[in-house]
């Protein structure tokens, strides 16, 4: 947020990102441990084959979803 007097001033780079992942961290971080944790089942293989691509599958397009929206806010607020 601005101040009364701040109205010219420039924002930093990556503000709008930053506020967008100051409010969302929760989202986030829940999605980071997601991945982390369907990694670590897929490294070590502990699933059965047709699983772990379906899982693999999810979990790509959850990060594609994940920092896809963090680059549209970055196009639109920064």
């Amino acid at each position: 947020m601005s101040r009364p007097g701040e109205l010219g001033k420039a924002r930093r780079k990556f503000h709008g990102v930053l506020q967008i992942l100051r409010y969302n961290v929760h989202y986030y971080v829940g999605g980071h441990i997601a991945l982390l944790a369907v990694a670590t089942l897929l490294w070590f293989q502990l699933l059965p084959r047709l699983m772990q691509v379906a899982l693999g599958g999810m979990a790509g397009l959850a990060a594609f979803w994940s920092l896809s929206s963090l680059a549209a806010s970055y196009y639109i607020y920064d």
